[in-house]
């Protein structure tokens, strides 16, 4: 007998998507121009993008997007010939391998000049209104978000945002919000929350589609002067309504519950994407999809233990180099200033220590279990064939503000904990002879590695959705190293802020030798045409 199923018209709408193969987005006629960059060249631009993201510790996914505006700012700041940005950006973006090299058409270049006028109009406008420079954060802001549309006007991401509206919806089905949100807000509230679950979008991204949502003229084609101008005569106001969706009080419990629906959301996509050309035919069949969805499991497994592999590497090349660049130009100076001789004992533990504790943390991550992959099976199988109308799973409810005097003592016993970690470690130090200098690298990387270690293994557990029991010794290991890792978090957000090495490689470094090259694969391009001449 067939089981009899029932899909929901949501799941077919997002199934519908991804039967489409995924192929250029307008045809090209023959005679096109190709934007073209020189093989060598682009060998020697990827080699440096590569160092780059080694010193600039960033997510890989959003790697792209934020090359995007960082040749943007570079550009903008160097470059008079406002008209030809974008088929610079388009060829900087093809050396660095983020696009395919002698196939976009030279129309492509004209359409990212389009989308950038109107960001130009933007700094026009804010000069205007604010008398705000170009560099600063309200134009930077702009130029991020310049970024994310261009980077969605460049590559495919209709599959992206199918999987997202169906997640949203699911959502919606399983969770109960506040009767106070209305409907609207509770839709963006509840795609915030899948962007940051899904698909790990930063604030950026996130603020691009939120102001996409809020101030759609803006966005779709060329905007005009007066849509512009009140844009931005109204930005305070527009601001206090992104924050609103951004930091509302329910974000953290979204997010939790969010980010379990992302891993049933993720291996559903990934599923669909391994089996193009049955996609119709696992739907339909409940059996075949739980089968596939194992496949993919196992698949996904293997990847993400790769993935912690290159985490870990990456973390501790970041961790050596930055350690070893101090340790030259601060740490060895000082201490022969301080004591006419060098501390050999402290400076090799300040350096090998990082990189060695990275190390042995990663050989601690584990990764699902079968149980896991049972659990992913039933509750992609209940969103894919699961009716409308069943009863909320969830419901969402704002924390109320707790006793005053509790509150400060659970506040204060918080504090303390930072002086009992801190106070045990500095007790350490002084016991090997650390001087103060020497003592603050250490905790300042010994933080920064706890926090490294603790995002790496998020995303070992990024597929787990069974509830992990935490005994007495877990219990302790998390009030010992809970303060180091937030100080941690905070140093890593204010690092990426003044990181000084990246600096030094935008400025001192990437915009010599991208104008190095570019004038050396302009001189190709000429000896190649006088070659052509001959024949």
């Amino acid at each position: 007998m067939t089981e009899k199923i029932f899909i929901p018209a949501f799941i077919s709408k997002m199934v519908g998507v991804f039967q489409v193969k995924v192929t250029e987005e307008r045809s090209v006629v023959d005679d096109d121009n190709k934007i073209t960059v020189n093989h060598v060249i682009g060998k020697v631009a990827l080699i440096y993008e590569k160092l780059r993201n080694v010193v600039d510790y960033n997510d890989e996914h959003l790697l792209r997007k934020n090359a995007i505006f960082r040749i943007l700012k570079r550009l903008l700041l160097i470059e008079r010939r406002r008209e030809t940005l974008g088929l610079q950006l388009l060829q900087e973006l093809i050396r660095i391998n983020y696009l395919p090299n002698n196939t976009l058409p030279e129309s492509r270049a004209e359409e990212v000049d389009a989308l950038l006028q109107k960001y130009l109009l933007v700094g026009e406008i804010i000069d205007r209104h604010y008398r705000s420079r170009p560099g600063s954060k309200f134009h930077t802001w702009f130029l991020e978000i310049a970024a994310c549309e261009i980077e969605e006007a460049l590559f495919d991401f209709r599959q992206r945002n199918a999987l997202a509206s169906a997640m949203v919806r699911v959502l919606k089905r399983d969770l109960a919000l506040p009767d106070n949100i209305n409907e609207r807000d509770q839709d963006l509230l509840l795609h915030v929350a899948v962007l940051r679950s899904l698909f790990k979008s930063d604030e950026v991204i996130i603020y691009y589609y939120l102001l996409s949502e809020v101030y759609p003229e803006f966005f779709g084609g060329q905007p005009s002067a007066a849509v512009v101008e009140k844009l931005i005569q109204h930005w305070p106001r527009v601001r206090v309504r992104l924050d609103y969706y951004l930091y509302h009080p329910l974000r953290h419990k979204l997010n939790k519950i969010g980010r379990k629906y992302a891993v049933y959301f993720a291996i559903l996509r990934d599923t669909l994407l391994e089996h193009p050309d049955e996609i119709d035919t696992l739907i339909r069949h409940p059996k075949m999809l739980a089968d596939k969805l194992i496949e993919t499991c196992d698949h996904r497994y293997r990847e993400i233990r790769i993935k912690v592999i290159r985490s870990v590497i990456r973390s501790v090349l970041y961790l050596f180099i930055t350690k070893m660049a101090l340790a030259l130009l601060i740490e060895v100076p000082v201490d022969y200033l301080l004591e006419s001789a060098i501390n050999y004992t402290t400076l090799v533990i300040n350096i090998l220590f990082p990189p060695v504790l990275m190390l042995l943390i990663s050989l601690f991550i584990r990764l699902p279990k079968k149980q896991n992959t049972e659990k992913i099976i039933e509750e992609v199988k209940g969103i894919v064939y699961q009716r409308a109308g069943d009863e909320p799973k969830f419901h969402i409810r704002l924390h109320t503000a707790s006793r005053g005097l509790v509150n400060f003592f659970f506040n204060l016993f918080y504090l303390i904990t930072y002086g009992i970690s801190f106070g045990l470690v500095i007790w350490f130090l002084i016991r090997l002879d650390f001087n103060i200098l020497s003592g603050a690298i250490f905790i300042f990387f010994l933080s920064l590695v706890s926090f490294f270690a603790l995002t790496i293994r998020g995303r070992a557990r990024e597929l787990i959705v069974l509830d992990s029991r935490e005994g007495f010794i877990n219990m302790i290991f998390d009030f010992f190293s809970l303060p180091i890792v937030r100080f941690g978090r905070w140093l890593s957000v204010k690092l990426s802020k003044v990181n000084v090495f990246v600096f030094m490689l935008d400025f001192v470094i990437e915009a010599p030798l991208k104008l190095i090259l570019a004038v050396v694969e302009r001189w190709f391009s000429f000896v190649r045409e006088k070659k052509e001449e001959i024949y």
